[in-house]
């Protein structure tokens, strides 16, 4: 019988050490951004460029604000299959060797503009795989492919040091990927790329 007491008190500590969770409702987009784009240029000179802005601090600092604009603390880091190839998985396939990979060390993007918990937005985390290939001599496709998507939805106990983050795994947006593709456009000089975007109407 104190076995299962023990287990009632041991289930009954850990709910109540949760915090702030809420059931995860979503705005809805009427039409998904697009995750893929073609640019000008050749595949080399293009990444060429876009490894060179987000190695500059000011303009990684731009890039950071444009993809979090509420999150001052978010930064972004760069993998690539030259100086991380023994490292990140997705470098140990062949397709994958022109690929850029984006991480931020958890830290998350910004409160999402599709999940909300208790009426309001939750914070969103992911990283990003800018995925390069060549349609052509003088073209560049670059598709943005999401890894760990996820939100923080209050927390839970208990970690060696406590509470640890509730994160909830959720699909991809496209917000935040074409977001990034917008960046790059304006890196290279496109002008005429469609808006971004946005859901509309209350969380369901």
């Amino acid at each position: 019988m104190s076995r299962y007491l023990g287990a009632a008190l041991l289930l009954s500590l850990c709910i109540s050490c949760s915090s702030d969770v809420h059931k995860i409702k979503t705005r809805s987009l009427l039409q998904k951004n697009p995750t893929s784009y073609v640019f000008p240029g050749a595949l080399p000179e293009v990444r060429g460029k876009i490894l060179a802005a987000f190695r500059d601090f000011p303009t990684s600092r731009e890039f950071a604000s444009f993809i979090s604009p509420n999150n001052r603390s978010f930064m972004v880091s760069v993998r690539t299959n030259e100086e991380h190839g023994d490292y990140e998985p997705i470098f140990a396939s062949p397709e994958n060797r022109d690929d850029i990979y984006l991480h931020s060390w958890g830290e998350p993007i910004d409160p999402s503009e599709v999940y909300y918990g208790g009426g309001v937005p939750l914070r969103y985390r992911a990283e990003f795989q800018l995925h390069l290939t060549a349609p052509n001599d003088n073209s560049t496709q670059i598709s943005v492919i999401t890894h760990k998507p996820s939100v923080i939805n209050g927390s839970v106990c208990c970690s060696p040091h406590g509470y640890k983050s509730n994160d909830v795994a959720v699909e991809s947006t496209t917000i935040e990927e074409y977001r990034i593709l917008l960046f790059i456009g304006r890196l290279l000089g496109v002008s005429d790329m469609p808006t971004l975007r946005l859901p509309e109407g209350k969380p369901e």
